[in-house]
C-alpha cells in the first residue's frame, strides 16, 4: 500500500503521465506550476472506497495519495462496500469552526481544486444493525453480566473488536478518555501507543484499553479490554477481562475465547488488597476456614493531582511548548493512525474535551480541517494554527534544581525551570470547566471528594475483619470506631496512646511489638515520611514517561520504548533533548498552586495535596493499632499498587472518616458489642476497646503461612505472580508466590509456601534480606521493587514466620507447644503433631502397662495411663519419610522415604529439597526441610516392653496447626483440625478428660486417608489405635489389645518418685527433670532417663556463625569460570567448622545438591557456570552435629 508519494526535488518522476511534460513546458517559458498534494483517509467503522485520476484508495489500504499540478482539478468518488453506507467528507464533532474541510456534505463525489495541499477523509458507516447498542440498566453502572449476556447474544458477533465495542457503549464513555503514555498495568501504555480508560460519569465503569501487543506486555491484545466495576453489593472494585475474540496462547497466558472473564485472577495480582481470589469457590485466604472473607480490591490511581504516565502529567494541563502538547496533538490527530486502521476508528470516537463548554472557552479543544495538516488538534493559546512545531515554553521565573530523579538531594549542576505559562485543562464528563481535570476528577469519583467508592470499600472490609495474624479471632471495630471519633489521641512527650476520656486498658507492648518495635511515635514518623515521598515517586515516574531509557518495566530483550520525548520531541523547540536540564524543565513546569509545596529530597519542586495536620496521625493510629490485627490499612489509600504503603490520601481523608463512622455504626448495630450502643461516644467506647482487645494473642507468636500468604498477595504477586512481564521477566527467578487455583483437592497454599520457604530457610535468606534492604534501586534494592518498603508490621511477621518455634515431645509424652505451653497427652494411636503447607509430623503412641498413672499434669490437672511414642512420619514437601521398628526385626529401626527403605550414611539428599543426616546420638536422625525446619528423632530401646520409644524435637518450626500447633488466646488446647477451637479448659476433670481425647484428640487422629506410615500387608493406622485409652481416672493401667509386632508385658513395679531424681539428675532443663522422674516413677524404668539426656545434648547442639561471603560481591558480573571466596566462622561448642560452598542457577530453586557433596575447611572455591546465565551463590557453615547455618544469598552473572 503506498501511503505517501513524495516528489523529489529533481525529477518528477512520481507525477501522473502527462503533467510531466506540462511542466516541462511551463518552465520553458517562465511558468510556474507547482505540484500539489492530495491524501485520502477513509474513517468511520465501514468500508468503502474512494476514486479519482490516481486514486483508488480503500479502507484497508490501496493507493491514496497522489501529487497534482496547482492548476488540476480532482473528482473523487465515494462508494461505499459490504452494504456499508456513506455518512460524509470529512465529518468531525470536534472540527475547527474557524477552518474549512477540502471536501464537506454528503455527496458522494467532491470536486477539488489542487492550487493547494488537500486532504480528505470520507466516512463510511456500517450496515444498519450490524453494532447494536449496548443497554444496561444504569448506563453509569454496567454490570458484568450484562456484558456477557450482550457477547454471548449472536446478534452481537460482529461486535469483534475494540473499536466496535466502544461504538455500543453509551456516549459517556467516549467524552473524557484518559491517556497513560507509561503504564503499570499488564496492558500496553507507552509513547507510541498509550493505555487508554473510558470512565463512566461516576466511574462505576471503567474501560481500559491497550491498543497493541508489546513484548513488555504479556497478555495485552488490541482485543481485550480490562472492566473495572464498583459492585455496590459487595461494596467492592472488580475487574473482568472482556475478549471480543478468540486470541491464542500469549507468553503465560494460555488460549483465550470470545466471553467477559469475571473476577479475572490477573488483575488481583496488582488490585488485591489482601486475597487473591480462588477458582474452586473458596474466595480467598481469610479466614477460618480459609476463604470465609471474600477478596477486596482497590483502584490504582495514585492521589491527586499529578499522574506520572498519564498523558499531561501535572493536574491534566496541557501547557503550551510542552512535550505533553506535541503528544496529544499527535495521537488525537487521526492521519496518525492511517497505517493502523484498527487503533484510527477507536480514537476517532473519542472526543476532545467533553460537551459543555461555552462558546469562546479557552479549555475548547478543536481539530483544524484541511490541507496538509488537516486533523491537528488546535488549542486556544496557537497563535497560528495549525502548530505542527511547538513554541518555546513561556512561564514565571522558577526556582533552579538539581533533582536528578534517583530519590536522592541533588548534587549537580541546577537548571532554572521557567513555572507556569499558558495552559488549557483536558475535563471530565462529569466536571465540565473549572480547575479540575480528568485524571482529578476520577480520582475524586472513585474515592475523594464527589465519590466514596474507596472510602466505603475499606469501611466494608474493615467492619467484617475478624482474624488478626495468627488466625486469633479478633473485633477491631471498636477501636477503630475510637480513633475515627478522635477518641484516641497520641502523647508525643510519652511516646503513648492516651483515650478521652481517661481509662484505656490495652495492652500497647503488643501493638509496639508488633510494629517491629516502632512505639507510636515512629510510626506516625514512619507514616510522615512515607507520605511526604509521594510527590517525589510521581516525578521520578514522570521522568521514565519522558525518558525510558532505564526503566525496569520494559523487557531488555524486546523491542525499544520510546519516552515522550524520543516520541514526540521532534515537534518541540527543545527536540528530542533528553538531558536532564530538559526533563526537570518538562516535570517541574507547573507553579506551587492549589498545594503546597513538596517536603522530599526535591525540595519544594512538585504540589503536594497531602493535609499531614489531618492525615498523619489518624492514619497512624489506624496503622499502629489495626494493620498488627491483620487489616491492610496499608491497601486503603489508591496509590498504584505498593505505593499504597506511602499511605497518601490527598486532602479528601475527611471522607474516608465520615464512611468508616457510617459503616462501623451501621455494623455495631447489627451485631452489637456487650455495652456498646448507639450513639457510640467515646464513654462507651473506651470500655469496648478495652473489653475486645483484652485478649490478644502472643506478640512472639509464630504467625500462620496465611498470614504470610496475605502478604504476598497484597505486595508481591504483581511481580512474582507468574505473570512474567517487567522488571521480573528481566530479572526474575522461580519466586513465583501466586495461590494454585488450578489443581482441585490440593490446598492453594501449599505451591507458593513450597516455594517461599527455600527463600526462608533464615534471616540471612533472599527473603528477609531484601524485604529489610533500604535502598530502592530495582531491581536489586528493597523489595517490594521500587519500594515503598513493605509496613514494619509485614516485615515483623515475615521475621517471625522465618524464626518459627521449637515445640517438642518427649517421654510418655509430655508436649510443648508452638508458644511454649507444656501439656501431657496420652492418647494410643497415630496422631498429626504438626501440619502445614509443605510439612507434616505425625507420631504413633504405644501404650504401656504400668502399675500407676502418670500424673497430674499442671496443664491439664489430669492423671492418665502413659503412652510412649513408638514411630514417627514425616512429609517434607512431596517426601514421605517414616522411621519405626521392622515389621520382621522389631528390634531393628527402619528409615524409608516413600516407602521405600533406605540406609543412612553421613546424609541422603532429598530431590526436592531438604536432607537426612545422622545425630551424634545412637540411632538418631535429623530431617532438614528446604525451609530449615529441622525434626529431631532421638531414639532408645526398651527390652522389656520390646518396642523403640522416641523424644521428637522441632527446631525452626513453622507450622502451627497439630497437637503442638499453636493456642490461641482464652483456649487451653491448640484448635481443632477443622480450625475450630475448644475454649477455655472446663472446669469438671470428667469434661476435660472429654474435652482432651474424644474431641481434641480424635481430631488429630490420622486416618487411613491421611497416614504417613508405612504399615506390613494387613495392618493399617486402626491396628494400632486403642481409642478407649486412656481410661478416665485409671488406678492401674492394662493394655486389653495387643498392637502389631508389640508384646503385651508385664508392668514393671513403680519407683517411688523421690528416688527417681538420682536417674534424672544429668537431666539440665528443670521441667524435663521433673518429667523424666515422673516417667521412670510410673513405668518402673530408669533407662528412658538415657534419653532424655540424649535428646538435651542433640537438641542443645549450638550452632556455628554465620560465615561471610567475599566475591564475587552482590550482582557482579564475571567470566563464567569463577572464584568463589568467603571468611570462616566458629563454633559456639567448640566444634570444628566444615563449609559447603553452593551455586545454582535463579531459574531453580535452592536443594543441597547445589552444594559440593561434601564439607570442608576450605575458604574458597573455583566453579565454571554457563556463560549468559545468572545464579546465587551462598555458603553453609555446619558442625558435623546437625548444627548449621548459611551465609546470605549473593546473585551474580557469568559473562
Amino acid at each position: 500500500m503506498r501511503l505517501k508519494r513524495r516528489i523529489p526535488s529533481s525529477s518528477h518522476v512520481n507525477l501522473r503521465p502527462g503533467l510531466r511534460g506540462l511542466l516541462v513546458a511551463a518552465s520553458l517559458f517562465g511558468v510556474t506550476a507547482e505540484a500539489a498534494a492530495l491524501k485520502v483517509m477513509p474513517m468511520g467503522l465501514g468500508t468503502g472506497t474512494v476514486t479519482a485520476s490516481g486514486i483508488a484508495c480503500t479502507s484497508t489500504g490501496g493507493d491514496c495519495d497522489e501529487a497534482y499540478l496547482a492548476t488540476a482539478t480532482v473528482t473523487l468518488t465515494a462508494a461505499p462496500t459490504g452494504g456499508s453506507t456513506f455518512g460524509g467528507w470529512n465529518t468531525d464533532v470536534d472540527a475547527d469552526p474557524l477552518s474549512t474541510p477540502d471536501c464537506s456534505g454528503t455527496a458522494l463525489s467532491c470536486t477539488l481544486t489542487m492550487g493547494v495541499a488537500r486532504s480528505v477523509k470520507p466516512v463510511f458507516h456500517l450496515p444498519a444493525g450490524t453494532i447494536n447498542p449496548l443497554v444496561a440498566a444504569n448506563p453509569s453502572a454496567i454490570t458484568p453480566e450484562e456484558i456477557e449476556a450482550y457477547l454471548t447474544n449472536p446478534a452481537n458477533a460482529a461486535t469483534n473488536t475494540v473499536a466496535r465495542f466502544i461504538s455500543a457503549l453509551p456516549v459517556q464513555y467516549k467524552q473524557s478518555a484518559i491517556l497513560m503514555s507509561r503504564s503499570e498495568s499488564l496492558q500496553t501504555g507507552t509513547a507510541e501507543h498509550p493505555r487508554i480508560l473510558l470512565s463512566s460519569q461516576n466511574a462505576r465503569s471503567v474501560f481500559s484499553i491497550g491498543p497493541v501487543p508489546h513484548a513488555s506486555y504479556p497478555g495485552s491484545h488490541p482485543d481485550v479490554i480490562e472492566y473495572m466495576q464498583w459492585d455496590e453489593a459487595t461494596r467492592n472494585f472488580r475487574f473482568h477481562e472482556i475478549i471480543l475474540t478468540a486470541i491464542p496462547a500469549m507468553g503465560t497466558l494460555p488460549p483465550r475465547s470470545r466471553h467477559i472473564e469475571k473476577d479475572d485472577t490477573k488483575c488481583s495480582s496488582c488490585h488485591s488488597t489482601r486475597n487473591v481470589l480462588n477458582r474452586t469457590g473458596i474466595p480467598g485466604t481469610d479466614g477460618i476456614p480459609a476463604g470465609v472473607i471474600k477478596t477486596k480490591n482497590k483502584p490504582n490511581w495514585d492521589p491527586y493531582d499529578s499522574w506520572g504516565g498519564m498523558l499531561p502529567f501535572n493536574r491534566d494541563r496541557l501547557y503550551q511548548g510542552s512535550v505533553d502538547t506535541a503528544a496529544f496533538r499527535k495521537l488525537f490527530n487521526p492521519w496518525t493512525w492511517r497505517a493502523n486502521p484498527a487503533i484510527r476508528q477507536l480514537v476517532e470516537q473519542l472526543r476532545l474535551q467533553p460537551p459543555g463548554l461555552p462558546a469562546g472557552n479557552t479549555n475548547i479543544i478543536t481539530r483544524y480541517r484541511g490541507g496538509a495538516n488537516d486533523g491537528t488538534p488546535r488549542f486556544s493559546f496557537d497563535t497560528s494554527p495549525p502548530v505542527t512545531t511547538e513554541p518555546a515554553p513561556v512561564g514565571g521565573t522558577g526556582p533552579a534544581t538539581a533533582y536528578a530523579f534517583n530519590g536522592l538531594v541533588g548534587s549537580g549542576t541546577p537548571t532554572a525551570v521557567p513555572r507556569g505559562g499558558t495552559f488549557i485543562t483536558l475535563f471530565h464528563l462529569s466536571s465540565v470547566g473549572g480547575s479540575e481535570g480528568r485524571g482529578v476528577q476520577l480520582f475524586d469519583l472513585l474515592g475523594g471528594l464527589d465519590g466514596d467508592l474507596n472510602q466505603r470499600r475499606i469501611a466494608d472490609e474493615l467492619a467484617s475483619h475478624r482474624w488478626a495474624t495468627g488466625s486469633v479471632y479478633v473485633d477491631p471495630r471498636p477501636v477503630a470506631l475510637a480513633i475515627t471519633k478522635s477518641c484516641l489521641v497520641i502523647n508525643s512527650a510519652l511516646n503513648t496512646v492516651e483515650s478521652t476520656p481517661p481509662g484505656l486498658a490495652v495492652d500497647l507492648s503488643f501493638f509496639t511489638a508488633r510494629n517491629g518495635g516502632m512505639g507510636i511515635n515512629a510510626v506516625r514518623a514512619d507514616t510522615d515520611a512515607r507520605t511526604k515521598s509521594v510527590p517525589r515517586r510521581k516525578a521520578d515516574i514522570e521522568k521514565l514517561n519522558l525518558d525510558r531509557t532505564g526503566d525496569v518495566y520494559v523487557r531488555t530483550t524486546g523491542p525499544a520504548v520510546n519516552g515522550l520525548i524520543p516520541q514526540y520531541g521532534a515537534t518541540t523547540t527543545a527536540s528530542t533533548d533528553t538531558s536532564l536540564a530538559r526533563l526537570r524543565r518538562e516535570v517541574f513546569r507547573r507553579p506551587i498552586d492549589l498545594g503546597g509545596a513538596d517536603m522530599s529530597v526535591m525540595g519544594g519542586m512538585l504540589v503536594d495535596r497531602e493535609i499531614y495536620g489531618f492525615n498523619t496521625t489518624p492514619v497512624a493510629l489506624y496503622r499502629y493499632f489495626l494493620e498488627p490485627l491483620g487489616v491492610s490499612v496499608d491497601k486503603w489509600s489508591m496509590g498504584v499498587r505498593g505505593r499504597s504503603r506511602a499511605y497518601g490520601f490527598a486532602d479528601v481523608f475527611d471522607r474516608y472518616k465520615t464512611a468508616f463512622e457510617n459503616a462501623l455504626e451501621a455494623s455495631l448495630t447489627a451485631e452489637p458489642v456487650a455495652g456498646l450502643v448507639a450513639p457510640f461516644d467515646c464513654s462507651a467506647l473506651i470500655p469496648a476497646v478495652n473489653a475486645t482487645l483484652a485478649s490478644l494473642p502472643s506478640a512472639t507468636a509464630v504467625p500462620t503461612y496465611t498470614d504470610v500468604q496475605r502478604i504476598f498477595n497484597k505486595g508481591c504477586v504483581e511481580c512474582h505472580g507468574g505473570l512474567d512481564y517487567p522488571p521480573y521477566a528481566n530479572y526474575g527467578t522461580f519466586l513465583n508466590l501466586a495461590e494454585n487455583q488450578s489443581t482441585p483437592g490440593v490446598s492453594p497454599l501449599t505451591q507458593p509456601h513450597g516455594i517461599a520457604v527455600i527463600y526462608a530457610s533464615s534471616l540471612a535468606g533472599p527473603l528477609y534480606d531484601r524485604i529489610t534492604r533500604t535502598g530502592e534501586d530495582c531491581p536489586f534494592g528493597m523489595m517490594p521493587c521500587g519500594g515503598p518498603p513493605l509496613s514494619k508490621v509485614d516485615v515483623e511477621t515475615i521475621r517471625r514466620w522465618i524464626v518459627g518455634a521449637n515445640p517438642s515431645t518427649w517421654g510418655d509424652p509430655h508436649l510443648t507447644t508452638m508458644d511454649g505451653v507444656r501439656y501431657d497427652f496420652q492418647g494410643a494411636g497415630e496422631y498429626v503433631l504438626l501440619r502445614d503447607p509443605g510439612l507434616e509430623i505425625q507420631a504413633r503412641h504405644t501404650p504401656i502397662q504400668t502399675d500407676q498413672p502418670v500424673g497430674p499434669d499442671d496443664h491439664t490437672g489430669l492423671t492418665a495411663c502413659a503412652s510412649l511414642t513408638t514411630a514417627v512420619a514425616v512429609r517434607v514437601g512431596p517426601h514421605r519419610i517414616t522411621y519405626q521398628m521392622s515389621a520382621e526385626k522389631p528390634e531393628i529401626l527402619e528409615l524409608r522415604i516413600d516407602g521405600k527403605p533406605v540406609q543412612l550414611g553421613s546424609e541422603i539428599l532429598l530431590p526436592a529439597g531438604g536432607r537426612i543426616t545422622p545425630t551424634p546420638a545412637t540411632g538418631g536422625i535429623q530431617i532438614e526441610s528446604p525451609g530449615g525446619t529441622r525434626v529431631i528423632i532421638t531414639v532408645d530401646w526398651w527390652a522389656h516392653y520390646h518396642v523403640w520409644f522416641m523424644n521428637v524435637g522441632v527446631q525452626q518450626s513453622r507450622a502451627t496447626e497439630g497437637l503442638l500447633g499453636t493456642i490461641a488466646p482464652g483456649n487451653w488446647l491448640p484448635a481443632l483440625s477443622d480450625g475450630s477451637v475448644l475454649g477455655a479448659r472446663p472446669t469438671d476433670p470428667y469434661e476435660r478428660h472429654i474435652a482432651l481425647y474424644e474431641k481434641f484428640g480424635e481430631a488429630w487422629r490420622v486416618t487411613k486417608d491421611t497416614s504417613l506410615f508405612d504399615y506390613a500387608s494387613g495392618f493399617s493406622t486402626e491396628s494400632y489405635t486403642l481409642r478407649s485409652w486412656p481410661e478416665y481416672k485409671a488406678s492401674s493401667c492394662r493394655v486389653d489389645k495387643q498392637l502389631p509386632g508389640i508384646p503385651v508385658a508385664e508392668p514393671l513395679k513403680p519407683i517411688p518418685l523421690e528416688e527417681t531424681e538420682q536417674f534424672c539428675k544429668a537431666v539440665t532443663d528443670e521441667k524435663r527433670r521433673r518429667d523424666c522422674m515422673q516417667d521412670v516413677s510410673a513405668t518402673g524404668e530408669p533407662g528412658l532417663a538415657k534419653v532424655y539426656v540424649t535428646a538435651g545434648q542433640v537438641e542443645g547442639n549450638l550452632k556455628p556463625g554465620v560465615p561471610t561471603l567475599v566475591v564475587p560481591k552482590e550482582n557482579d558480573v564475571t567470566s563464567a569460570t569463577v572464584s568463589f571466596k568467603w571468611d570462616g566462622t566458629y563454633d559456639k561448642d567448640g566444634d570444628t567448622v566444615l563449609y559447603r560452598h553452593c551455586v545454582w542457577s535463579v531459574d531453580s530453586g535452592f536443594t543441597f545438591k547445589a552444594c559440593n557433596a561434601k564439607p570442608t575447611q576450605e575458604l574458597a572455591r573455583t566453579v565454571t557456570l554457563t556463560s549468559g546465565k545468572d545464579y546465587f551463590w551462598k555458603v553453609i557453615a555446619e558442625d558435623g552435629k546437625g548444627g548449621s547455618t548459611e551465609s546470605t544469598t549473593w546473585r551474580l552473572t557469568a559473562k
